[in-house]
């Protein structure tokens, strides 16, 4: 494997769609990746099952308001409260069968529903339940044992603490997306993480989200093939950096082979040389010395809307958890326009705190008392900006990769990059921190046209040259993601 560095510019640019270079892919079906890792020698710790939820049990949007939290020396956790917040974060919530094939569909979104991400629980002093490492298995949920002993420091009056490392296994999704992969490896990741974000809030818990950590470090503590599969974020509750894991850590001693295999979820497991080349890029942390509004950085000439002319009203909506449990890709839009007070209640989703790689607009083809436009949004106020007016979804329809189904969506959300800005502020890690925030706005996107009742599908693949010209972006700044969203045909 060659080994060379690459830039989140690079790398995008390198993994773009062009309309007359994108070849013939075929499936190999016989060697489709499992979605579901286990550890055959690990012991296994059933969870408890949880059906009643009345005490998270709100209404969505106040949720996706920011949050600041601060650590909390009395709180405390039971293995009820653990296996809560793991089926709140994901969870199976359909099957189908195609063919032979079994599908499983889950409550956080995934690019052709191959869930490449994976989630350990790091617990020290959490009733009923040692302190140790522990693996997720979804399939029955249960935890697998990793390591057992304590890996997290707690300071003196504190009673427990806990922490949940995700990573992403890269070939469930380069199976399919090749080189592009590790777009959706991180994507997908920032879909689950949002969903575990919002149920601490609607548990009331403290909590810290960072994608900053020593990678090697992390990944040596959960026994994992790094070509295969790694550590990507973490979440910290009461709200810790990840540096107070004991000292130790620095020399524990590695796990059996049979851990590291684990990774291995298909019969043959090709490895993209770019995606590893980005990923191991990454490995350094830059903090910046400024602080960035990267809606100020895509090349556009905003213009300040005047009067209020979408009021967030009350309007009749699912609420949290049903939202989160009803979420599915949904993409036969009915072609009918929504209303003005719809939009609010969309772009009420989009204040989201710890985005700043980032920024969030739509397109608006078909909606009452909404002009036709391309729109940004400021995700701190949630106050909209015209970039240009007339119609858009036509030709994104086109542009992503001729599905014309898109165009009958009467919105179309779009997360946008200036990736040079990224490299300059951030090193090639500010790609893990754009993709995975974009995932997870796209997940707030997904949870609120639910909670509306409304259909939304999110896209990656599209031409990316063409997207940014079309959107008038200057020649850093691309789309990153697309989610469609509109009423669907009954």
């Amino acid at each position: 494997m060659i080994d060379m560095k690459l830039t989140a510019a690079s790398y995008h640019n390198l993994t773009s769609y062009e309309r007359m270079k994108m070849g013939d892919h075929s499936l190999d079906w016989t060697n489709r990746p499992n979605v579901f890792k286990s550890y055959p020698k690990a012991s296994k710790i059933s969870l408890p099952g949880i059906r009643e939820f009345d005490e998270v049990k709100k209404p969505l949007f106040p949720l996706f308001e920011p949050v600041v939290h601060s650590e909390s020396k009395d709180f405390k956790m039971t293995v009820d409260d653990l296996a809560k917040i793991l089926v709140l974060t994901q969870t199976i919530t359909a099957k189908s069968q195609g063919g032979a094939t079994e599908f499983f569909f889950r409550s956080a979104a995934s690019a052709g529903a191959l869930y490449p991400t994976e989630i350990y629980a790091v617990s020290a002093g959490i009733a009923e339940l040692k302190d140790g490492i522990y693996h997720y298995s979804i399939s029955d949920h249960s935890l697998e044992i990793i390591r057992e002993g304590r890996f997290l420091s707690i300071e003196p009056g504190e009673a427990c603490r806990a922490v949940f490392i995700f990573t992403a296994i890269f070939f469930r999704s380069s199976w399919k997306y090749r080189d592009r992969a590790y777009r959706y490896n991180l994507m997908d990741t920032g879909h689950v993480i949002e969903n575990q974000l919002l149920a601490l809030k609607a548990m009331g818990l403290s909590h810290k989200l960072s994608y900053d950590f020593d990678d090697k470090q992390v990944n040596r503590l959960l026994g994992l093939d790094e070509n295969l599969e790694a550590a990507l974020a973490f979440i910290d509750i009461p709200g810790k950096d990840l540096q107070l894991i004991a000292p130790a850590l620095k020399t524990i001693n590695p796990l059996a082979p049979s851990f590291k295999e684990a990774s291995l979820v298909a019969r043959i497991q090709k490895q993209y040389e770019m995606i590893a080349q980005i990923h191991s890029s990454a490995e350094q942390i830059r903090n910046p010395s400024v602080e960035i509004r990267m809606m100020d950085h895509t090349g556009l000439n905003l213009k300040a809307i005047k009067g209020t002319p979408w009021i967030n009203e009350r309007i009749p909506a699912a609420g949290y958890p049903e939202a989160v449990f009803l979420r599915r890709s949904k993409r036969d839009f009915a072609d009918e326009p929504v209303d003005h007070s719809t939009i609010a209640g969309l772009i009420a989703s989009l204040r989201a705190e710890n985005t700043p790689c980032i920024c969030t607009g739509l397109l608006i083809g078909s909606a009452n008392g909404c002009s036709p436009g391309f729109y940004l949004v400021d995700q701190t106020s949630g106050k909209p900006f015209m970039a240009s007016d007339g119609y858009f979804n036509e030709k994104m329809a086109d542009i992503c990769l001729h599905q014309l189904w898109l165009a009958k969506a009467s919105l179309h959300f779009i997360i946008l990059s200036n990736l040079a800005l990224l490299d300059e502020a951030f090193g090639a890690r500010g790609y893990r921190y754009a993709l995975m925030s974009a995932g997870r706005m796209g997940q707030r996107i997904y949870l609120a046209a639910t909670s509306l009742g409304l259909g939304c599908c999110g896209i990656g693949a599209f031409y990316d040259h063409e997207a940014a010209r079309l959107l008038g972006l200057d020649d850093d700044t691309r789309l990153l993601y697309l989610l469609a969203a509109g009423k669907i045909r009954k």
